[in-house]
């Protein structure tokens, strides 16, 4: 098997397990006995993406065809034969391509679609009860009946009698006072 690929997918599976274990320990409160650098393990991992993503070859230089791709438009290549590698670095090499058109519509694309996200309607809300009470009131203000799931301040679930007063209010009844957070949906 090809040696950049066997690096690729330690990284990959470095990244995994760096992740897992920062999952692990936010839901659970269970610190790992071995320390796993998430943020270096998920740099190598954007950086292992973004190399195995980018190959554009030297026969892009002086095309000027351009072919639509859904969003993006982008220079056609030719995919260069294989060469063994036996050097120990992390990912496949890459050669640069000097086509900033790309570059462009993909920054284009990417606006494009921050605008898009901007104009959804938020589907959810987070209320918070601070002090212990045997009733929250909860303002949602989400112009439907919402689902709703509820946990106390240390990440427990709990369940209460939920009444809709209304499309934008609901009531929350529990037997004994409690505080925490209500995700509804």
């Amino acid at each position: 098997m090809d040696t950049a690929l066997i690096k690729e997918i330690q990284i990959q599976k470095k990244f995994a397990t760096a992740t897992y274990k920062n999952f692990v320990a936010l839901r659970y409160g269970m610190i790992p006995c071995c320390v796993v650098d998430a943020e270096a393990a998920a740099l190598e991992k954007e950086l292992c993406d973004w190399q195995s993503k980018l190959k554009c070859e030297t026969s892009c230089v002086g095309v000027t065809v351009n072919e639509n791709v859904g969003y993006l438009t982008s220079t056609p290549y030719v995919d260069q034969p294989k060469v063994s590698q036996t050097s120990s670095a992390s990912c496949p090499s890459v050669t640069y391509c000097p086509d900033n058109s790309v570059l462009e519509n993909i920054l284009t694309s990417i606006k494009e679609i921050q605008t898009e996200l901007n104009k959804k309607i938020v589907d959810g809300f987070v209320f918070t009860q601070e002090t212990v009470s045997t009733e929250w009131i909860i303002p949602h203000n989400l112009d439907k009946y919402p689902n709703i799931r509820m946990e106390m301040p240390d990440g427990t679930d709990i369940n209460g009698q939920v009444t809709n007063i209304d499309v934008n209010n609901m009531k929350v009844n529990f037997d004994v006072p409690v505080a925490g957070t209500a995700y509804l949906s």
